[in-house]
């Protein structure tokens, strides 16, 4: 690598960059060909654009801070993103069900995004300043820090990112060391939450996983997404049937192609290499 080269990128993990940028190609080229079929689309594709490179910009920008400093603003960060999903609940506009987007002029935007990398800086922040072993009274301490943000999610309600939420509530719990005992204590715990949270499933939620399971128990009904994601995936085959030409997505057989089935379009038309 040149000098030119070395200052440039100096300091930052190219692996990383690179698969970034892969990412964000492969998934604009998708959304492209999705916009062949849906001409309405194309508008969505230039905003993608747009918003890659000022997220590119913001990447450089960010890595050159030193990720300590964040722990200065984990309080203040923690309040923002109450305040963010209350707003969202307050004057948010409601899509599919779920009032998650509030818009600002021509551009909408979904808080719970940021709150996502906030409860990362919050919860390691947290975490680093209690230390460890990681005893029962700080994981309550830490699940009571994580109670309002998931409230506020699965009140609009997005039950996938409090998901999320969770996860990386565990992800984080799960690097701090800990004794036998509370191994134990979660597992029981988690055994009881699964319990009572499969009661408290609406019955397209329960439709939904039972579609995971087997897709064909109803086809044309609430397995419909499943099964022509399925059929699309397969179609695709080793190298795919080519960019604008998939006949699932073009024939808009798969539903959402652009947004919740995209992974669907990307292997019907490049296939699984």
């Amino acid at each position: 690598m040149g000098t030119r080269a070395r200052d440039l990128f100096g300091g930052y993990d190219l692996v990383l960059l690179t698969s970034v940028g892969l990412l964000l190609t492969i998934g604009l080229l998708e959304l492209y060909s999705s916009s062949l079929a849906r001409p309405e689309l194309l508008p969505l594709v230039v905003r993608q654009l747009v918003s890659a490179s000022l997220g590119v910009i913001l990447l450089m920008v960010c890595s050159r801070l030193s990720y300590r400093s964040y722990r200065s603003w984990a309080s203040v960060l923690y309040v923002v993103a109450l305040v963010l999903l209350g707003l969202t609940l307050i004057f948010g506009y409601t899509s599919r069900g779920t009032t998650g987007w509030i818009r600002v002029g021509l551009l909408s935007y979904q808080p719970i995004e940021l709150v996502k990398f906030i409860w990362v800086v919050v919860l390691s922040s947290y975490l680093t300043h209690v230390g460890s072993p990681l005893t029962w009274r700080k994981t309550i301490a830490s699940l009571l820090l994580l109670a309002p943000l998931l409230g506020l999610t699965l009140a609009q309600p997005d039950f996938g990112s409090g998901f999320v939420l969770v996860v990386v509530w565990g992800a984080l719990a799960l690097a701090v060391p800990k004794s036998k005992k509370w191994w134990l204590g979660m597992a029981a715990l988690t055994v009881v939450v699964v319990s009572l949270g499969t009661f408290m499933l609406k019955d397209y939620q329960r439709d939904r996983l039972m579609n995971v399971v087997n897709s064909r128990r109803d086809p044309l009904g609430t397995g419909y997404n499943v099964t022509q994601s399925v059929i699309a995936v397969g179609a695709g085959q080793w190298w795919g049937r080519g960019l604008g030409l998939g006949t699932q997505s073009r024939l808009k057989f798969l539903p959402e192609q652009h947004t919740d089935f995209i992974f669907a379009s990307v292997a019907e038309e490049l296939g699984f290499i």
